[in-house]
């Protein structure tokens, strides 16, 4: 545990009076179960092997708050998920995406605790610049990724349901990086949808259609939104066959 971070947390729950989340965050340093962001069981449970989970290994910055990739406690996780048949990739950081050298600590870093190569990526903030995000990707091992995607609403960025292999429109080429599309995030709904918007009978539709097609439908959920018996309700509405 990063023990700064922990006091910090208590200190601030303590002078607002939130002592709801002091008892939740002291229950859950001694006992993983009281944590309300330990979601992954349900996750696995829920999605039947399907699910692919991207791990942030970079601890520190305003944008890359996460539990330091050393703790033995985040190395027994993403080896936990491993074990449970879930496919693991990497969660580029925010400042990786300005400096191959971070981004290549990173993977190094989840490639050595679940001791194998890391292939596929999800952005931090869908940070993409492009050609060279994914030239520098692929450069590292990155094989696929599935960032390119609207954060403000639904539906495909590259009007397709189906996987395709990024063109560099630069050098005039096709390249190996095969981009998965995904349709929907659940901060789209939370964060731009009011709470009076049909936004889950609207993606419902969406699912309908693409299983018509037969395409791909993918959707990104973040472990601490789960934190909650409705949005537990609303990603097993979605997620189920």
């Amino acid at each position: 545990i990063d023990w700064w971070k922990w006091i910090g947390k208590l200190l601030i729950h303590t002078v607002t009076f939130n002592f709801e989340q002091l008892r939740t965050a002291l229950l859950a340093r001694y006992d993983p179960m009281y944590d309300p962001y330990n979601t992954f069981e349900f996750i696995l449970s829920k999605t039947k092997n399907k699910a692919a989970f991207f791990m942030l290994m970079n601890n520190g910055g305003k944008y890359d708050r996460t539990i330091n990739p050393n703790n033995l406690t985040m190395k027994n996780l993403v080896l936990y998920l491993k074990k449970n048949s879930a496919f693991v990739g990497i969660h580029p950081s925010y400042v990786s995406n300005t400096s191959t050298k971070k981004l290549k600590r990173e993977i190094d870093i989840l490639a050595n605790i679940l001791n194998e190569p890391i292939t596929q990526s999800r952005q931090h903030y869908l940070k993409l610049q492009l050609p060279e995000t994914y030239k520098t990707l692929l450069s590292h091992g990155i094989k696929t990724d599935y960032s390119l995607f609207y954060a403000e609403e639904f539906g495909f960025r590259a009007s397709t349901c189906f996987p395709f292999y990024f063109y560099n429109l630069k050098e005039e080429k096709i390249t190996d990086f095969e981009i998965m599309p995904t349709c929907f995030m659940d901060t789209t709904a939370y964060m731009y949808y009011n709470s009076n918007s049909n936004w889950l009978n609207e993606l419902l539709e969406m699912k309908q259609k693409i299983k018509q097609y037969k395409g791909n439908f993918i959707t990104l959920w973040h472990n601490n939104n789960l934190e909650n018996n409705s949005q537990k309700e609303n990603f097993i509405t979605v997620t189920k066959n």
